[in-house]
């Protein structure tokens, strides 16, 4: 069951979602849209098809609502409906906590314990499916891979965590890296075109590891049942339970995503300057990768199927909405990298935080 949840969570660092693996963590681009990530959404082509599939017309699936507003004691029902909205509300308020770095208040049920073990299970299920692509210990790209992640690590607060490092070779796969709970980080090979130079990279990996020290996946699934249950009472309203998916995830599985991205930008931000990275260069990796989604889009580079969609129906945000948001907050992780001593040291800063780990 936690496998498939995580898959369903998994929105990696791919090329602004057009496509995405099968197996995914909580990640920064809304690159590939066709496999992972998206909302749990009933398709308009399938519910023409289930209509087609009947000799009566049916409106949605409201021939048997689960409590039928038009039937029954209407003044009960909307009692409990208050009821369990008021339960909700006081369950939903009493588990509250602030995120780091952004301070932003949000849900929180499931234990550090439990998302170690959801990314357990992802993490096993990623050596297998791409076990026969990944590059050994000692391949150039995984070394420099490994050396800007144990700057990002020694400034994370997450080094007591088991960190494994992987580079996938697949050729079939589009740009792509995560980072798992757990500490467990997957980059796939064509991306590091894409990032350039170390700042690049170090501009995917914080971004992914963000998704870590804010514990995203773990946000991710403690809102899981309170979907359900708003679901459900929206059920006893509507009596459509495809139109209740469309109202969720348009209202807050899809924007909550968004927020996720935005926060993951802004604290994969901080942790570049303290790490002594080059934080303006995150604005030229996304410009970079603009040009890459116009190539897919406009079929002068072939990928795996998908389009973009617009912003209010994607998990990530737009990319130039993204490259505004960085630049204004790069005063702030400038700020931080002048504290760091980046400026004064700025040759032997870098190369302590290299030699600190593996």
């Amino acid at each position: 069951m936690f496998s498939k949840q995580f898959a369903k969570l998994r929105t990696g660092f791919s090329a602004q979602k057009l496509y995405t693996p099968t197996v995914r963590t909580d990640g920064i681009f809304r690159f590939f849209v066709a496999r992972a990530a998206k909302p749990i959404v009933t398709r308009p082509s399938s519910i023409l098809h289930s209509a087609r599939s009947y000799a009566t017309y049916r409106s949605f699936d409201n021939s048997s609502p689960l409590l039928s507003l038009k039937s029954g004691n209407r003044t009960k029902q909307i009692q409990w409906v208050g009821a369990a909205t008021i339960v909700i509300g006081i369950f939903y308020i009493s588990n509250l906590e602030e995120a780091p770095y952004s301070h932003r208040s949000r849900f929180m049920i499931v234990s550090p314990k439990l998302e170690a073990f959801v990314g357990s299970q992802g993490y096993e299920e990623t050596l297998a499916q791409y076990r026969p692509y990944l590059l050994p210990e000692n391949h150039p790209d995984v070394k420099r891979v490994k050396k800007v992640m144990k700057r990002i690590i020694n400034v994370s607060n997450l080094e007591h965590l088991d960190w494994k490092v992987h580079v996938i070779n697949d050729p079939k796969s589009p740009p792509n890296a995560f980072v798992l709970p757990g500490g467990k980080v997957f980059v796939f090979s064509s991306i590091l075109p894409i990032c350039k130079d170390e700042d690049g990279l170090a501009t995917v990996l914080s971004h992914e590891t963000a998704h870590q020290v804010a514990r995203h996946t773990a946000e991710h699934l403690s809102k899981a049942p309170i979907y359900i249950i708003l679901g459900l009472i929206l059920y006893t309203i509507t009596g459509s339970s495809q139109l209740n998916q469309l109202l969720i995830s348009g209202l807050l599985k899809l924007p909550a995503s968004r927020e996720m991205e935005r926060e993951a930008d802004y604290i994969g931000l901080m942790m570049m300057g303290k790490a002594c990275f080059n934080p303006g260069e995150a604005v030229h990796l996304w410009e970079r990768m603009t040009e890459f989604e116009k190539a897919i889009t406009s079929g002068r580079l072939h990928s795996s199927p998908g389009g973009m969609v617009p912003e209010f129906l994607s998990t990530h945000p737009s990319s130039q909405n993204r490259i505004q948001f960085i630049r204004s907050a790069l005063p702030e992780a400038e700020q931080l990298k002048d504290q760091a001593g980046c400026y004064n040291y700025s040759g032997l800063v870098p190369t302590f935080m290299e030699r600190s780990r593996w």
